[in-house]
This record gives C-alpha cells, sequence and structure tokens, in this order.
C-alpha cells in the first residue's frame, strides 16, 4: 500500500486536548488517530463525519442526562441502589466466571 504524508497546524491547546483523547480512547496518538481510524472511517462511509452543532449537543446531552435521572429514580430502593461498588464488582465479576 503506498502511504503519503499529511500534516496541519492547530491550536497547540486543542491539539493537546485531541491527542490525550486519542490516548484514552485508542491508545494513540491524535495523528495517528487521524492516519487509521479516521481515514478508515472517511473510506467506509464515503464521508467525513457529521460534527454535531453546539446546540445538537445541548439536546443529546439533556436527554442523556434525563435518561440518567430515569434510571436512578427506577433503581431508588432496589437491591442494586443498595449494593457498594466493589458488591457491584463481585455481581458481574461472578457471571463471568
Amino acid at each position: 500500500m503506498a502511504t503519503k504524508t499529511f500534516s496541519g497546524r492547530g491550536d497547540v491547546g486543542k491539539l493537546a486536548y485531541a491527542d490525550a483523547l486519542a490516548l484514552r480512547e485508542y491508545g494513540m496518538s491524535y495523528g495517528q488517530y487521524c492516519g487509521s481510524i479516521l481515514l478508515d472511517y472517511v473510506h467506509a462511509e464515503h464521508a467525513l463525519p457529521a460534527v454535531s452543532t453546539a446546540n445538537e449537543m445541548r439536546e443529546q446531552r439533556a436527554a442523556a442526562l434525563a435518561h440518567m435521572r430515569e434510571m436512578s429514580e427506577r433503581l431508588r430502593g432496589s437491591k442494586l441502589a443498595q449494593m457498594s461498588g466493589e458488591d457491584m464488582k463481585r455481581l458481574i465479576a461472578g457471571r463471568y466466571e
């Protein structure tokens, strides 16, 4: 496979943040992410990833928070709600033994 080097300039703070996210999510630098994950997506989808507007992101966040509140209300008082973090870990681990 032939390859080509590409580069761009960006705000140092934004690049550091993107690098940290790529490392956390994919275990690679942002440059490696762009040269692999992102390019693979573009090739497979024949399009660039859609960028959400600030309003869409607020709506998605509000919907997610509403769902989390609903779940916490539904589970309030249940046996699961009374468990400690360690108890939950043991419960989950026990399902895979």
